[in-house]
């Protein structure tokens, strides 16, 4: 066990206690980062409804500084108070919304058939029904799905999954904002060329066709609008230059260099991967 281990568990031993929550939350309810506004102990203890102050003073106690800090004669969250709550007001611990199921407006392609997906226990899953292909596995917190249809909440993930994969591409690990460092281009079984990258931080690893790493290039973005289509929309598996086998090759002698030509309707543009995510056009 390390010392990281110990300090995340004090942390979250600090937020048990109902009443901290509730401070904490009415702190983020009535403060304003930008003009660095503070609420009084006075006034704080009677928005949170406590009697006695010495027990509130005792509980306020507990989440400064981590999570709280006094300035000005008042009090406000700090960043990781923000972030706590945050985490706390996305339902993520608390909410257990009814399973939801249906077709959605993405079509197999392997098939063509409508995609099915399901929601149920904060997971959406997104699979044709004609075959064991599951196209989507990921997390959804009941705050984006509470209200919402299963087309809302999978239209949702088409763009969370894409941001995920531009912030691998810049380097930035979606799970903890650490440094994501790419290990190797490899030429896959299937024919596909990927990129393998983990991060520095955590246990996030990606292994991604090289084309999911150019989606969000503007030249891409550009290129697929003039024809009429948002790539921002669409799911990675519905571009065809992202599953495409062939059209991805090794331009340095040390494999550290890829060249991807994307191509809609006779346009082209050409852009190469280097091994530090870079990319440029050709």
């Amino acid at each position: 066990m390390s010392d990281r281990d110990t300090d995340a568990a004090d942390a979250f031993d600090v937020l048990s206690d109902a009443s901290r929550v509730a401070i904490l939350r009415e702190l983020a309810d009535r403060t304003h980062v930008v003009d660095e506004s503070t609420v009084e102990f006075s006034d704080l203890r009677r928005a949170v409804g406590f009697d006695d102050a010495g027990r509130f003073n005792y509980h306020l106690g507990k989440l400064q500084d981590q999570f709280v800090v006094k300035r000005d004669g008042g009090y406000a969250p700090t960043a990781v108070g923000l972030k706590a709550i945050g985490s706390i007001e996305s339902g993520t611990y608390t909410a257990d919304l009814e399973p939801r199921p249906g077709t959605v407006d993405y079509d197999c392609p392997a098939c063509g058939d409508q995609l099915a997906a399901t929601y149920e226990n904060q997971v959406v899953t997104v699979e044709c029904e004609n075959g064991d292909d599951v196209f989507v596995e990921t997390s959804v917190p009941p705050a984006t799905a509470a209200g919402s249809t299963i087309q809302d909440i999978v239209s949702f993930v088409v763009g969370d999954l894409q941001r995920d994969v531009e912030a691998v591409a810049d380097g930035v690990c979606p799970i903890c904002s650490g440094s994501m460092e790419l290990e190797h281009f490899e030429r896959a079984d299937d024919g596909h060329l990927r990129a393998r990258s983990e991060c520095l931080s955590c246990w996030m690893a990606a292994e991604l066709p090289v084309g999911a790493l150019v989606v969000r290039h503007p030249a891409v973005v550009s290129l697929y609008y003039d024809h009429g289509v948002d790539v921002r929309r669409q799911f990675l598996t519905d571009l065809e230059f992202v599953g495409a086998r062939g059209d991805a090759e090794f331009v340095a002698d040390d494999q550290s260099v890829v060249e991807l030509t994307v191509g809609v309707e006779g346009d082209e543009v050409t852009l190469r991967v280097h091994e530090d995510f870079t990319v440029e056009t050709t």
